[in-house]
């Protein structure tokens, strides 16, 4: 008399468990998985680009940033107007740190700002945006003008295709350093 005990389903082993969940269909075979996935591309980590309705919101934002530094009257509230400077913040941000999906295709955008310029302009960009929330006007103009030491109005056009880079003369791949500002006029077309 030979007694069975079974295991519990934990202890099973694996090609028992794969043929109870085959021939119940709960398992497919990998051929038929994969034959099932699709996919359209693949990006490196940095380089995807944004969705169409991604992009139209930041190109509003950056065409809304370049105004409010310029002294330019835009149409929107005080609320909108401040939502719009952090997310060009947040672009600049996210260039200077490289940790978002699409952080190189944003630097491509600003026309390659290097990672420091880059957090110089999201930090200006933040005290811009706490000057205009608290209504501070002295600070607002004080911003203004020391903003203007950056290439930010540089980068804000070539996000916009107002200024083309002219990669095969741009030296050390960097068009809106802050060292190389001078010379952004001969890199550009």
């Amino acid at each position: 008399m030979t007694s069975t005990t079974t295991k519990p389903d934990s202890l099973q082993p694996a090609a028992d468990m794969a043929a109870i969940f085959s021939t119940t269909g709960l398992i497919r075979s990998n051929k038929a998985c994969r034959a099932k996935m699709k996919i359209a591309e693949k990006w490196g980590f940095g380089m995807a680009p944004p969705k169409p309705e991604v992009q139209r919101t930041r190109m509003e934002a950056v065409t809304t940033v370049g105004r409010l530094i310029d002294d330019q009257p835009t149409s929107l509230a005080l609320p909108e107007a401040l939502e719009q400077i952090s997310i060009v913040k947040g672009l600049f941000n996210r260039v200077a740190r490289e940790d978002q999906w699409d952080w190189f295709y944003v630097k491509r955008q600003f026309g390659y700002p290097s990672a420091g310029v880059a957090k110089a302009i999201g930090f200006a960009l933040s005290n811009f945006r706490g000057a205009l929330r608290n209504a501070d006007a002295r600070a607002v103009g004080d911003i203004r003008v020391s903003i203007k030491r950056f290439p930010l109005e540089k980068c804000l056009s070539v996000f916009l295709g107002k200024m083309k880079i002219e990669t095969s003369r741009m030296q050390a791949g960097c068009m809106c350093s802050q060292r190389g500002s001078s010379q952004i006029s001969s890199k550009l077309v």
